[in-house]
This record gives structure tokens, C-alpha cells and sequence, in this order.
């Protein structure tokens, strides 16, 4: 079964691997700590003001890490972290992946596989820039039943592209 803390994860690989994202968050966040420190200290050399600027964007750095500790203890203790809707079962053929829930049954070619990420504990199904078919390594038996899954989704990636 998946969890919301697998979802969790999809969504932190998903903003941490998009070079376009940690671009424009980079941007706006030196923009705006830029703005800020300009309005309040407007009397300082460039120095100072670029010192400030850093260390600045160092405590942003700080509260985000704090941040992303506390959503994945949260998202660790939650009561809701077993949701029906990313609850699903996966079923391979050779000619489409079944995903089933509660409220829905989804068949898709192997051609719309975008991209095949295996981490030490999931494997991400891409079937869309931000949409993704999220395996838990949990979901199996063993390691080799796992391994033998990625090597099934694989070859029928490698195929289709």
C-alpha cells in the first residue's frame, strides 16, 4: 500500500530534481530578501548589505531544512497517511499498466512512461512531468521480487521509447 509519506517523497524528488524550480525559487528568494534588506538598510555600504544578504538567505536555508523536518514527522504520525485515493494496486500486461483504487480502475500504455526512477526504497513511474505511478519497496515480498518488478517496468520502458 502506498502512503501519504511515499507521496511525500514523490513530491520533495519532484521539486528537488527540477533544475527549472530550484532556478526560479533561487531567483525570487534573492529578489525578495534583496528588496528586503534594500528597504531596511538603505544607509549600509555594498558590503555590509551583501553580508546581510547572505546571511539572510542563510536563515531562510535554516528555517526550510527546520521546515521539511517537521512535515516529514508530521507526515510520519499523521492518522491520514493511509488515504483511499493513493491506495492502489498495480497490475503489469504486456500491453498497458492497470492501476486500480477505490474510485477509479486506470489503464495506460507503456508508452506514456516519461521517465523510470529507482530509488533504495520506491520506484517512480513517470507518466507526466509531475505525475507519477509511486511503488513502495514495502509493497513486496523481497528484494528480488522487487528487482524482478523493475526489470519488467524497465524493459518495457526501454522498449516504448
Amino acid at each position: 500500500k502506498m502512503t501519504y509519506r511515499d507521496y511525500v517523497a514523490f513530491l520533495w524528488y519532484y521539486n528537488t530534481h527540477s533544475i527549472f524550480r530550484i532556478i526560479f525559487n533561487f531567483i525570487v528568494s534573492c529578489y525578495i530578501s534583496w528588496t528586503f534588506l534594500k528597504v531596511f538598510n538603505d544607509n549600509y555600504s555594498f558590503l555590509v548589505m551583501c553580508i546581510a544578504w547572505i546571511i539572510l538567505m542563510l536563515v531562510i536555508l535554516i528555517i526550510l531544512i527546520i521546515f521539511g523536518f517537521i512535515f516529514e514527522i508530521v507526515s510520519s504520525i499523521s492518522k491520514k497517511k493511509n488515504t483511499d485515493i493513493i491506495n492502489k494496486s498495480i497490475e503489469l500486461t504486456d500491453n498497458v499498466i492497470i492501476t486500480e483504487n477505490k474510485y477509479c480502475k486506470r489503464e495506460l500504455n507503456w508508452n506514456v512512461i516519461q521517465k523510470l526512477k529507482r530509488t533504495n526504497r520506491r520506484i517512480l513511474i513517470f507518466i507526466g512531468k509531475d505525475i507519477a505511478i509511486i511503488v513502495p519497496k514495502r509493497a513486496f515480498k523481497d528484494n528480488q521480487e522487487f528487482n524482478s518488478f523493475y526489470r519488467i517496468v524497465e524493459s518495457h520502458y526501454n522498449k516504448n521509447r
